[in-house]
């Protein structure tokens, strides 16, 4: 079974390090892009993008797939007070203990970092 779409696979799945170094080495020996794509079975766009990553990397290394950084937490660092705050009064909903912290994030952050803090926000007054 192929492993790409492209050529009559049935799934996705991650390269390994290995290939991608053989890939590179084809890439770099001067073989086109469709020729190397076809001899390891993968997309000649997967082949573009691998030799692009590695071309943006600035260095020799196989590069990995771009992952999203990540959601970064707008409240990090105000754990401590979010949970003082809701341990004092825990009948405050999370319109008011947002006002009452003078955050200005939006109330679904607060609501998520509240259940991240294992805490469970009332939801209406």
């Amino acid at each position: 079974m192929s492993a790409h779409p492209a050529h009559g696979g049935d799934l996705v799945r991650a390269f390994s390090k290995d290939l991608k170094e053989r890939v590179l080495a084809a890439r770099d020996s001067g073989e086109p892009t469709k020729v190397v794509a076809d001899r390891f079975a993968v997309s000649p766009a997967w082949v573009r993008r691998l030799v692009q990553r590695r071309r943006e990397s600035g260095s020799g290394d196989v590069p990995s797939a771009r992952t999203a950084p990540g959601r970064t937490r707008v409240l990090a660092g105000r754990e401590a007070e979010i949970a003082a705050a809701a341990t004092a009064d825990p009948d405050r909903t999370v319109r008011q203990r947002k006002a009452d912290l003078g955050l200005s994030c939006s109330e679904e952050a607060l609501r998520r970092e509240l259940h991240r803090l294992r805490f469970r926000p009332k939801e209406r007054r």
